[in-house]
């Protein structure tokens, strides 16, 4: 696919941990995960944002699993980690 009406896209992924995934949003997942493989195989990822937030998603499990499954995009992929910023 390649996703002709888009430029390019920034995609967050919550958690890798699929337990934890779905405590913060609700959601599984597969779903996110699939988007983010399907933008950067059409060439239009922009970025992967994650947000480490202190005491969740901040282990080194976590950050592991954001770091393999980039490798595992087959090609370059930018990786952002946004800070978390409590207001």
């Amino acid at each position: 696919r390649r996703l002709p009406v888009a430029d390019g896209a920034m995609l967050d992924v919550k958690a890798f941990d699929t337990a934890l995934h779905r405590a913060l949003t609700g959601r599984d997942k597969a779903r996110s995960l699939a988007s983010v493989r399907l933008v950067h195989a059409a060439g239009k990822l922009g970025e992967l944002r994650f947000l480490p937030i202190p005491g969740r998603t901040d282990s080194a499990s976590e950050v592991a699993a954001l770091a393999a499954f980039a490798r595992a995009l087959g090609g370059p992929a930018r990786v952002r980690l946004n800070a978390l910023r409590p207001y």
